[in-house]
């Protein structure tokens, strides 16, 4: 399957239709970018999961081969994924460190392959095709942003 990848980040208009509280998981720092890998999923949804420079769980991927994740654990987080419908939430291309764009590039595909992993595994919760036991759930998706976006990922 081939996928269109691109790094942007989130319209302030975003933050206004999702404010904290109530969806007090997603990651907003008025201080920063909010710069996302996005590619496109089922129904025209897109899938935004978030770079961050220090992720202390497995739910994500970790990058290796870069000069900042030596330093810290940087990589891209699962666990705070946006889906989005309204293309207009969508901002600006944006960058990331030239090494981690090329480890992105390199690993386009496994990358994807976890995140879409990540996601079904919690569609096949709710609908109750693979429930996971509560702390396999706690341990992936206790603190996950997918909660706030059921209606869109048909639960």
């Amino acid at each position: 399957m081939s996928y269109t990848i691109e790094i942007r980040t989130l319209n302030p208009s975003f933050f206004i239709a999702y404010p904290s509280p109530p969806y007090t998981e997603i990651e907003r720092d008025i201080k920063r970018l909010h710069t996302v890998i996005i590619f496109h999923y089922l129904n025209g949804l897109f899938i935004c999961v978030p770079f961050r420079s220090h992720i202390s769980h497995k739910n994500c991927y970790h990058f290796r081969f870069s000069s900042r994740s030596k330093k810290s654990r940087s990589g891209i987080d699962f666990s705070k994924t946006i889906i989005i419908k309204n293309p207009s939430f969508i901002g600006n291309v944006s960058t990331i460190d030239n090494d981690e764009f090329s480890e992105l590039l390199k690993y386009k595909y496994e990358i994807i392959n976890k995140i879409n992993n990540y996601i079904e595994a919690y569609i096949m919760h709710f609908n109750g095709k693979k429930l996971l036991s509560k702390e396999e759930f706690d341990r992936k998706y206790k603190f996950t942003t997918l909660k706030y976006f059921h209606n869109l990922l048909n639960i």
